[in-house]
């Protein structure tokens, strides 16, 4: 089922209650879960509600009997006192029962929403796991897609190589990666409401969590605190937020072994942020050998130069 009918919302929402409903609205990541449970709770939330707008729709019984009442003394019948209280009985009855109907059917639906909040918590760690699987299933997918492309890095230079169908098998492998990171994301900010906006420093390490050494002064470039002769903040120029890309997945591929793709969950992502980048994933600590993180530096000041050069001769037409 690809629609839940019913969806966890309160007025005092706690972090197991979003990541519950992030959880639910994602058939991923519902997947995980034993179906037939949600199923059932997902069944029973709707009978309940139905009947509970069944219910709340049965109200003016009283003031049905009042006009009976009404009808009766403005008629020549002769007036049967028992007769009126039974009515009047029966309608205070009614009204009594369908509101005590109504309270426990909301009752009903609230047990329902916190079964389903804590079979997403008991199940939360497969979740996660889930994610892992899916990202590294996917990024050994696009290697071999990758490897296909050669240097090719656009449309026009994979049709000029003759990778054409690389090309198209790319573009659709970057749309699946940016669905994982959506999901991937929602669990982020379902559990840490105040961090891992876009384009924040958080979800870029949560993203790829050797970004720091790809990019130097990265955190800086993310507040907007390096300027450029122009004096306004320079740009990130690798593309760690535009995860649905071509680009994007091609960084991830090609440069793994520096950015370092993974499914960061908070406290890794803080972790990576704070310096501390080798965390372990799956068992397996990463880092960067010498070589590599001697390479990449190379790279950022190579990058750095000529932009630098590049905004200087931006300026020089200015001012000519």
């Amino acid at each position: 089922m690809n629609d839940l009918p019913f969806r966890i919302g309160r007025v005092n929402e706690t972090d197991s209650d979003r990541l519950a409903r992030a959880v639910l609205a994602s058939p991923r990541l519902r997947s995980v879960l034993p179906a037939s449970e949600v199923e059932g709770l997902a069944a029973a939330h709707e009978r309940a509600s139905q009947a509970a707008r069944e219910a709340a729709g049965l109200t003016g019984v009283e003031s049905k009997v009042r006009r009976e009442i009404d009808e009766i003394l403005r008629s020549e019948q002769t007036v049967d006192v028992g007769d009126l209280l039974r009515r009047v009985g029966d309608a205070h009855t009614a009204e009594a029962q369908r509101v005590r109907l109504g309270d426990w059917l909301e009752s009903l639906k609230t047990g329902y929403t916190d079964e389903a909040v804590s079979l997403v918590d008991e199940h939360l760690d497969d979740v996660w796991a889930r994610l892992d699987a899916d990202l590294d299933a996917l990024l050994e997918e696009a290697t071999e897609v990758v490897e296909k492309l050669g240097q090719a890095d656009t449309a026009e230079t994979a049709i000029k190589a003759g990778a054409a169908d690389a090309w198209a098998e790319l573009l659709r492998l970057a749309v699946e990666h940016g669905s994982i990171r959506k999901d991937h994301f929602s669990l982020l900010r379902a559990g840490d409401t105040k961090n891992f906006r876009n384009n924040s420093e958080e979800l870029a390490f949560a993203t790829w969590r050797g970004v720091g050494a790809a990019v130097q002064d990265f955190v800086r470039l993310v507040r907007g605190e390096i300027q450029g002769l122009d004096g306004q903040p320079m740009p990130v120029t690798v593309p760690v937020f535009a995860v649905g890309s071509h680009d994007h997945l091609l960084m991830s591929v090609r440069q793994r072994s520096v950015v370092r793709p993974w499914i960061g969950r908070a406290s890794g992502a803080y972790q990576a942020l704070s310096g501390t980048t080798d965390v372990v994933v799956g068992g397996n600590p990463s880092s960067l050998s010498p070589a590599q993180a001697s390479a990449t530096m190379q790279r950022i000041r190579i990058q750095a130069a000529t932009r630098v050069a590049d905004e200087r001769r931006e300026i020089a037409a200015t001012m000519a």
